[in-house]
């Protein structure tokens, strides 16, 4: 009998300690009852270090979709500001456990205004200098439309990281964060989700802006017929094209453009890129930017018609074959 008796408040224990933790985890996710899209203080104190007083207004529920919030899984909290910039709190798992850093980006310049770090669980010793601007400065001033990378010893390119030595798994997350940071922000301020697709940034290394084309203005150019097939992995794909030369397109927002710069990075929605010798772009029948195929319009990720692709004829696998393309980079 009292081993029954035994067994069944060992059960009924084992039941309240399920519900306890049901309820911890509930409250965890709710917040315990707050405003999960209200800032802390400790979240307001850094937003306003970098931005100052400006008014927040919380976008997180119309811009975090359950698409969006799953491929960028690190982003918590995102705001508006009333001068039209935009401030993301994102929780990447370091090595310890979350680091909770706040990423904010100009949406005039589509660049980064700052990092801060507002708290973390990492072992002092080896990330001592996480938090100072030592290292938070390497974030700034990164355009929003490039995703960045770890490099160990020196950054060659605007887009990568130096990590923190000896905290490379410290170093990956934040830059998750802020990548993940990216990719919200790329759904908000982007042309194809904006109801314009088409539409190509033109910049200089550094994320400046230098022009614009449009989809419709390339109409106006000539048009070149382009029959090709394209060797991939799942097998042959038949392509029948129209679209324009890169370098006619470049030579209508500017021509000076092909003699200033020897390098182009051709970048998409999706943030891949495609790195092109000017030369190449040069050589007359090469790159192009194509608006259709076998007579219908070029898609936009966001399914909408006016999606410009571009087409290396070089290139026979297809391997810099770049769709929605959204930038032009000038090196």
């Amino acid at each position: 009998m009292r081993s029954r008796s035994m067994k069944k408040m060992k059960r009924k224990g084992k039941q309240i300690i399920g519900v306890i933790f049901l309820l911890c985890l509930l409250f965890s996710v709710c917040g315990c009852g707050e405003d999960s899209a209200e800032m802390t203080e400790a979240e307001k104190t850094a937003a306003e270090k970098l931005l100052g007083n400006a008014e927040f207004t919380s976008v997180a529920e119309t811009v975090l979709t359950e698409e969006i919030a799953a491929e960028n899984d690190s982003v918590t909290k995102v705001y508006e500001t009333s001068e039209g910039d935009y401030v993301f709190f994102c929780s990447p798992v370091g090595y310890n456990g979350p680091i909770h850093i706040m990423v904010a980006i100009d949406g005039a310049t589509n660049c980064t205004l700052g990092l801060r770090i507002i708290d973390h669980m990492e072992t002092e010793h080896y990330v001592r200098d996480m938090e100072s601007p030592w290292f938070t400065d390497r974030f700034a001033d990164k355009n929003a439309f490039v995703y960045l990378e770890r490099v160990k010893l020196e950054a060659k390119e605007d887009n990568q990281i130096v990590a923190i030595t000896g905290s490379t798994v410290t170093t990956d997350a934040i830059i998750k964060g802020v990548n993940d940071a990216f990719g919200v922000y790329r759904t908000i301020d982007n042309p194809y989700f904006k109801g314009t697709p088409g539409e190509i940034f033109l910049t200089k290394s550094d994320g400046t802006q230098i022009g614009t084309l449009c989809a419709d203005d390339l109409k106006g150019l000539e048009s070149y017929r382009r029959k090709l097939v394209v060797h991939t992995s799942t097998g042959d794909e038949d392509h029948d094209y129209r679209g324009v030369r890169l370098s006619e397109a470049i030579s209508l927002a500017d021509a000076s453009l092909l003699s200033s710069y020897e390098k182009v990075s051709v970048i998409g929605t999706d943030a891949y890129a495609a790195e092109l010798e000017m030369d190449e772009i040069l050589l007359e029948n090469n790159v192009y930017l194509m608006y259709e195929d076998h007579g219908e319009p070029i898609q936009t990720i966001a399914g909408q018609d006016g999606g410009l692709r571009l087409v290396i004829l070089k290139d026979d696998y297809g391997q810099r074959f770049t769709d929605d393309v959204l930038e032009l980079r000038f090196q």
